[in-house]
């Protein structure tokens, strides 16, 4: 049975639990070996420590596997990532995370497990046909052109906006929640969640701008949301999520949303500004493509289930 109902999958030696604080330690170094060993390449150290920083962010998402008493691996399906270590491999434990999450998400009705192939990792693009999984989709990462020009943001007047409050996390976290809802990857956050991320000293308010009805300004209808990350001295911006609910679509505000992004982070000393988009969501990749981002990696996905 899955950890959620009490019960941790077990065998003579291997037990599949949810993720604990004390896991911390060996999870880094399992991933910080990966990283050393180029098996996640197209992840930058920064984006391993900012992953790192968050795992725990929800206690139920991250499932760990121990052998022995040892931590041997993790799968985070909120990062589409799985990772065993070296000393831990070809002895069944990717197979049984992979089950493990799997039934996490049937009990959830989270729909299926999607996970990313890092480039060039043969190894994994093995195993990932050997549990019978098989290429989904895409994520896109995109980067803005040099020469984009990028107007500020102009907001209509029929809507009010301000960065993020402490008092918003429950109207910010049904925003987020129902703006994704028909995403081709659904997003899903709790209020423990987010609450967690917001209290780690990374975490800006400013770089969360809301929007909200100028006749109900209590009522949150769309977000932005950037982050900065340090790249050997160089600062790369990232405007990591786009939402507007779907009855306030059509309307520029995702586009204006976006400049505003932009803008953000180059307030803060960007040098580059990326952001990554599903390739099924053919609405924001015209809208990005418009605003001068191109594509620059494919991130492929693979599931059991078929496109």
């Amino acid at each position: 049975m899955w950890p959620g109902s009490g019960v941790p999958i077990r065998t003579t030696e291997l037990v599949i639990r949810g993720y604990r604080p004390e896991d911390a330690d060996a999870l880094w170094s399992i991933l910080l070996s990966a990283f050393e060993a180029g098996e996640l390449s197209g992840t930058t150290r920064s984006e391993l420590e900012h992953w790192r920083s968050r795992l725990p962010a929800d206690l139920q998402d991250t499932l760990v596997a121990v052998v022995d008493g040892h931590v041997a691996g993790l799968i985070t399906p909120r990062r589409h990532q799985m990772i065993v270590g070296r000393a831990f491999r070809r002895r069944g434990v990717g197979r049984r995370l992979v089950e493990a999450v799997e039934e996490l998400n049937r009990e959830r009705d989270a729909g299926p497990l999607y996970l990313a192939l890092p480039h060039d990792n043969e190894g994994a693009l093995a195993f990932y046909n050997a549990l019978g999984l098989s290429y989904h989709h895409s994520t896109w990462h995109m980067r803005l052109r040099d020469d984009a020009i990028v107007p500020p943001p102009e907001f209509p007047p029929s809507v009010v906006r301000h960065p993020y409050r402490d008092e918003d996390v429950v109207a910010f976290v049904e925003l987020v929640n129902t703006a994704f809802l028909d995403h081709p990857t659904p997003m899903s956050v709790s209020v423990e969640r987010i609450r967690y991320v917001h209290s780690l000293p990374d975490f800006d308010p400013m770089n969360i701008y809301l929007l909200a009805p100028a006749a109900s300004p209590d009522r949150l209808i769309a977000l932005c949301r950037v982050d900065t990350e340090d790249d050997s001295g160089r600062t790369i911006g990232d405007v990591a999520i786009v939402g507007v609910l779907p009855e306030w679509r059509r309307r520029g505000l995702g586009r204006e949303l976006l400049r505003w992004g932009v803008h953000r982070v180059r307030e803060l000393g960007a040098a580059e500004v990326f952001l990554a988009v599903e390739g099924e969501n053919e609405q924001a990749l015209r809208l990005y493509e418009e605003t001068g981002f191109e594509r620059v990696e494919e991130w492929p996905r693979y599931s059991r289930t078929s496109p």
